[in-house]
């Protein structure tokens, strides 16, 4: 008897004990709900409308947009003529320039309940996560769903998956861009240029799930990016737009990886930032002229 009390004490006690309990609790009810989305996924005809783009794009260049301060219109210009993901609140940014995404990139919740008569409006290819999208009841228009495959991410494993088949389910690793990231290659696409990718987050968490607040950083290239979150945080109490860099740097570090095996690869145009794990190039010299 004495032993159990002094092992219930050490568990409840030891705050690491208690954080990987409660993980594999978590994880347990993921695998669950990922396995009914699933199920119902394959009764749907997405997986059959995103086969259609599988190498549709074959050797060529796209970009992918991300939502960093560094982001600024005259460089949006500048690729307009170019194939390019952009995600979540990047209209935004459509009073300042004439170009658009080629493809549109949702999977937040929060988000694709903030933005849902928005993206259904949308013209293009719009891509949007089939989970939260059926979580919330959401019919959003025009879309192609796709799976996401939460369960790396949540399990907290180092080597998050990165889906060579699209059609079946694309990996989550806390950021839509390693989503487009999968999507680009997926495509067929064989240069992908980051751009807007700051890679500096105000908020991050840990394995744990504590929230770490970075004073002073900007997060979005506009103010108003974070409006989409505020009902959800007043009514939760908590920050919903965190960042787990441990995860997003292992997820990017296999992107890389995987776009080199199949003879490709990823640059990092962003102007600045801290994403350091992509060569970096100049925006400028990939439209001079030889």
């Amino acid at each position: 008897m004495g032993f159990l009390k002094n092992t219930a004490r050490t568990i409840v006690t030891n705050s690491s004990i208690l954080s990987e309990i409660r993980r594999k609790i978590y994880f347990s009810k993921v695998c669950k709900k990922y396995n009914e989305m699933e199920k119902l996924y394959k009764t749907t005809d997405y997986a059959d409308k995103i086969k259609k783009f599988k190498n549709k794009y074959d050797g060529k260049r796209c970009f992918i947009i991300g939502n960093g301060p560094s982001l600024k219109a005259e460089d949006l210009e500048m690729i307009k003529d170019e194939y390019s993901f952009a995600a979540n609140r990047i209209h935004l940014m459509y009073d300042k320039t004439n170009w658009r995404p080629t493809f549109y990139m949702c999977q937040d919740q929060h988000m694709l309940v903030s933005e849902c008569e928005h993206i259904s409006s949308m013209s293009g290819y719009k891509f949007v996560a089939f989970n939260p999208m059926i979580n919330n009841n959401l019919d959003v228009k025009g879309v192609m769903a796709y799976l996401l495959d939460d369960r790396d991410y949540c399990e907290r494993t180092m080597d998050i998956g990165f889906s060579e088949d699209c059609s079946k389910s694309v990996f989550d690793a806390s950021t839509v861009t390693y989503s487009s990231m999968q999507l680009a290659v997926y495509m067929g696409f064989k240069e992908i240029y980051l751009l807007g990718v700051d890679h500096r987050y105000k908020f991050t968490v840990d394995k744990n799930r504590k929230i770490t607040e970075h004073k002073g950083v900007k997060t979005y290239f506009d103010d108003k990016y974070r409006d989409a979150y505020k009902v959800f945080e007043k009514k939760k109490g908590t920050v919903l737009t965190v960042y787990d860099m441990e995860a997003v740097n292992s997820a990017y570090t296999k992107a890389k990886k995987v776009a080199e095996k199949h003879n490709g690869a990823i640059y990092n145009a962003t102007r600045g930032g801290d994403l350091e794990i992509y060569k970096r190039v100049n925006l400028e010299d990939l439209f001079k002229e030889d």
